[in-house]
């Protein structure tokens, strides 16, 4: 396989490919029983992927060690981007009637604001 077709091949591959597992990652519920299970799908395929791609390879060695250096990363930027998503559900939660009653807010239309 010609060097050029291969990179070219490989580029617009991983783009998609890394996409489509990025925003499938996105589309998740905050939570963190769902982000371990989606890891323990997402990285077997992304390896899968790589070793496929690797076989094709002008060069394997390269290619490969290249690629786990690349998981890696992608490992990391998924962690941030579930601490973030972690972060934000934490503060958009309200507090519940019965907090808002034991702060000293003795019926619901005051509660709610209404006088």
């Amino acid at each position: 396989m010609n060097h050029k077709y291969f990179y070219v091949l490989r580029n617009v591959n991983s783009m998609a490919f890394v996409g489509a597992v990025f925003m499938a990652f996105c589309l998740l519920p905050a939570g963190e029983g769902y982000v371990w299970w989606f890891m323990w799908i997402a990285v077997p395929l992304y390896v899968s992927y790589l070793v496929s791609m690797s076989v094709i390879s002008p060069d394997t060695v390269w290619y490969f060690s290249t690629s786990a250096v690349s998981v890696l990363i992608i490992i990391a930027v998924y962690m941030v981007v579930y601490l973030v998503r972690w972060r934000r559900s934490k503060k958009n939660i309200p507090g519940t009637t019965s907090e808002l009653i034991l702060e000293g807010l003795t019926t619901f239309d005051l509660a709610k604001g209404v006088e």
